[in-house]
């Protein structure tokens, strides 16, 4: 192959093998190590070990290549199926796959792996169903999809091959389609990397590569792998990089006029009944599954009773509220300018059918395991007075002591064992919280040493009341959400401050000025760095702040405010095109020839186009921030020193608190409505 072909890969190679060298050096020179070529080698050498280990590398690629491929087809076919829908509920899909999108994928994970499920086919299916719906991220792709479907759509040349009498659908909107996803590619295998990083922490027995920087992480009381950070840090170049060699690979190809990912002609070609079956199909299989993955993740939930299983309880019953609601819409309301003729209503019919007996069966299913006996659960403390022992419940092994768990009403066999000591099991019937302290004897007293002994507390487990639990979670969470307005006053801003700089380039700076160059160079980096997903960005400041000393409660202020500045870029993409599109305007020139000022017209047009709409992206911001804080439950331990008091209000609806499981269900239910009130403006919802 000529040279000349391998040229579009070198500018992706170079900048990942520069990002590369530069983690390396600088995690080298963390350790305080001498920049020797033996220890360059030495490093290297570590690093490449680690990251060829098959026993921990396959896992994780075949996570996050089984999650970009689910992820890819669903949110494409779904995005389609509502803009061309071949049924009244798809044309409201963005709001059924609200709710469970929004759960994060960790409390995802950690239901889910306390279940058994014999076949690996099996499990490896649910995983990546989850990698691609969990923390928003099918919910964000689908709406992106929509929107640029939408663009395409009621594009000048799809007017024009209508009007030549073609199918618009399969000429121009679904190989443009097709070229824009590709384009994403890189950005998609990111986004995915985030979410497995999460479900591979939430599922510590079964974890990959990525869970290297998890064990990594640090808070400042523990030493870092730094071997670790830097082979994980290759491992998402290296993803990054293939995706991105795959993106220019498959854009290189010469377009094709047919069908695409799950996108068939009967996608488009509704009057064909040949395709009238995959059709029925595929718009079934896709509005069901925002129902089916909660309900069951839901159900195996209650089974496990894992932590925070009251807020999958919550976002279940709201996805069910939902799909009633848009079924109840869908029955007596039509689509507009959906395409459907009288001849292909009946297959419409039908679909609705089917996905309104799979809603009944899944409601039922839902409000079974909302009514089980196990809905009621307390606290169990075990302790014991040796280190490095292990606490069985059951027969199943729960962890080492001092151990916190919440289970349901019901009768247990605890056994606590170490080596070297006599076991002791006790039976318990569990009907109020619990105290267990139990001291193991060791067999042989030849053996027994201090050093793996501890005393036993005395452990004292109060059952609150609900008025005095819910004053001291508000009390809580009011510091929290006092921190979170003044870092959104603090967003504001920002935005509002490099809105005004961008408006001050196009107005007064625009053509060869060295300041009109170092607009475009900020704007680049900040376009940069909006491919990056906040998730990633929000890992390296947690990485960050566990290394930095800060007094008082500025280290609680950094992480609020770091839970917006994360989403600054992404933001700021919309911002840019506004001002991109006041800037092609004429009366911008009348302006500057009366010699009004770029401040006073800035300020005209925020006052008379772009303030509600710069209101809408804070609070869309401020949304996303709360789930961001939510689905880092995984860091809570670590995250303890990130508040004031070393509390988080996570932590208090958690497995180790002593609240009734319908207290937290209670509790909960502000959090879905808080995240549509706040996302409801820029999503769209209807």
């Amino acid at each position: 192959m000529p040279v000349s072909s391998f040229r579009p890969y070198l500018a992706s190679l170079f900048l990942a093998a520069f990002l590369v060298i530069v983690v390396m050096f600088w995690a080298m020179f963390l350790q305080g190590n001498i920049f020797s070529l033996d220890r360059i080698v030495d490093f290297s050498s570590a690093v490449s070990q680690r990251l060829f280990n098959v026993v921990i590398l396959f896992p994780s690629v075949k996570l996050i290549v089984g999650g970009m491929v689910v992820l890819v087809l669903l949110s494409t076919c779904s995005a389609w199926l509502q803009v061309f829908p071949p049924s009244r509920i798809l044309n409201r899909f963005d709001l059924l796959l609200f709710a469970p999108s929004f759960v994060p994928v960790y409390v995802y994970a950690i239901s889910f792996d306390s279940t058994s499920v014999e076949s690996s086919v099996g499990e490896f299916s649910a995983l990546v169903f989850l990698v691609s719906l969990g923390n928003g991220l099918w919910w964000w792709w689908h709406r992106q999809f929509v929107e640029n479907l939408r663009a395409l759509k009621h594009d000048k040349a799809a007017s024009g091959m209508t009007n030549m009498g073609l199918s618009a659908e399969q000429y121009f909107v679904l190989p443009e389609y097709a070229r824009s996803v590709w384009k994403k590619l890189p950005e998609i295998a990111l986004w995915v990397l985030v979410n497995s990083l999460f479900v591979e922490a939430a599922m510590s027995e079964r974890n990959g590569i990525l869970f290297e920087l998890v064990r990594s992480l640090s808070d400042g009381g523990r030493s870092v792998d730094w071997i670790g950070v830097v082979t994980t840090v290759v491992f998402i170049v290296i993803v990054w990089l293939c995706a991105q060699w795959v993106s220019e690979l498959l854009l290189s190809r010469p377009t094709k006029y047919r069908g695409w990912g799950l996108i068939r002609q009967g996608c488009w070609d509704i009057s064909n009944d040949r395709f009238s079956f995959y059709r029925l199909v595929v718009s079934v299989i896709v509005a069901s599954l925002p129902l089916i993955i909660p309900v069951v993740i839901f159900c195996l939930a209650v089974e496990g009773s894992t932590p925070y299983w009251e807020l999958l309880g919550v976002m279940m019953s709201v996805s069910i509220l939902v799909y009633v609601w848009v079924l109840g819409r869908s029955l007596y309301q039509p689509v507009r300018g959906s395409g459907l003729n009288r001849e292909r209503r009946g297959d419409a019919s039908l679909a609705e059918g089917l996905v309104l007996l799979i809603a009944a069966i899944s409601i039922v299913m839902g409000i079974g395991a909302l009514l089980r006996p196990t809905w009621e659960s307390h606290s169990l403390a075990v302790y014991s007075n040796v280190y490095e022992d292990k606490v069985l419940v059951n027969g199943v092994y729960r962890g080492e002591s001092p151990l916190n768990l919440r289970l349901p009403t019901g009768q247990y066999i605890v056994r606590v064992e170490r080596e070297g000591y006599e076991s002791i099991e006790q039976r318990i019937n569990l009907r109020s919280p619990q105290a267990l302290p139990i001291e193991l004897t060791p067999n042989n007293d030849d053996l027994f040493s201090e050093d793996a002994t501890r005393p036993i507390p005395t452990l004292k487990i109060k059952d609150t009341t609900f008025l005095g639990s819910s004053a001291e979670l508000g009390q809580i969470f009011l510091v929290f959400l006092s921190f979170l307005l003044i870092s959104t006053v603090v967003f504001f801003a920002v935005i509002l401050t490099i809105a005004l700089y961008y408006f001050s380039a196009h107005y007064k700076w625009k053509g060869a000025n060295w300041r009109w160059w170092f607009y475009r160079l900020v704007s680049q980096i900040l376009n940069g760095l909006s491919r990056v997903p906040p998730y990633l960005l929000l890992v390296i400041t947690i990485f960050w702040l566990g290394f930095q000393t800060f007094h008082g409660c500025m280290k609680q202020f950094n992480w609020t405010l770091a839970l917006l500045l994360v989403l600054l870029p992404t933001q700021l993409l919309r911002v840019s095109s506004w001002i991109d599109e006041a800037s092609n305007a004429r009366f911008l020139t009348a302006r500057r020839s009366l010699g009004i000022s770029a401040f006073g017209t800035f300020g005209y047009l925020l006052r008379t186009r772009w303030m509600k709409d710069i209101v809408a992206l804070v609070a869309f911001s401020v949304g996303l921030g709360v789930l961001m804080d939510i689905s880092m439950v995984w860091l809570l331990g670590e995250r303890g020193s990130f508040t004031c008091d070393g509390r988080h209000w996570l932590s208090f609806l958690g497995p180790e608190t002593l609240m009734h499981s319908w207290q937290s269900f209670m509790i909960w239910i502000g959090y879905p409505l808080l995240m549509f009130g706040l996302i409801k403006k820029t999503s769209k919802l209807s």
